[in-house]
């Protein structure tokens, strides 16, 4: 195999580009693939959980479609590319997360809003004793 060959899958047409059909374009590539990585780690530590999943479940829709045009209706089939878009469509829609950085986030504030409430209403009852 020579330097920029791929491994190539039997039944899988090595180069289904039909959106950029008359030129390889890499950096289409590499942006998807750094989507791909960048909104896995996003779903993984649980930070902007629902923007991500949601843009996840997109990227995979777009490929499901792509992948559809290009090779039929069976390439995103047998690769349960549909499954993960239902996956992420669905981690989208949930209510909470828990155990994610979001969460954490989003207790902290509602502590930090409750000592600053309490601070302020001793502050006031404080100075109302005082006149």
């Amino acid at each position: 195999m020579s330097s920029g060959e791929f491994l190539t899958v039997p039944g899988i047409h090595p180069h289904p580009q039909l959106v950029f059909a008359g030129r390889n374009d890499p950096a289409a590539g590499g942006i998807a693939t750094g989507a791909e990585i960048l909104f896995g780690l996003l779903i993984l530590v649980g930070w902007h959980t629902r923007v991500a999943a949601l843009l996840s479940g997109l990227l995979l829709l777009t490929f499901g479609v792509a992948m559809t045009l290009a090779l039929g209706i069976k390439a995103p089939l047998n690769f349960a590319v549909l499954t993960g878009v239902g996956g992420a469509l669905l981690l989208a829609n949930c209510e909470g997360f828990p155990f994610s950085v979001d969460e954490l986030l989003f207790y902290r504030t509602i502590k930090r809003r409750t000592d600053e409430s309490s601070t302020t209403s001793t502050i006031q009852s404080t100075e109302s004793d005082h006149k």
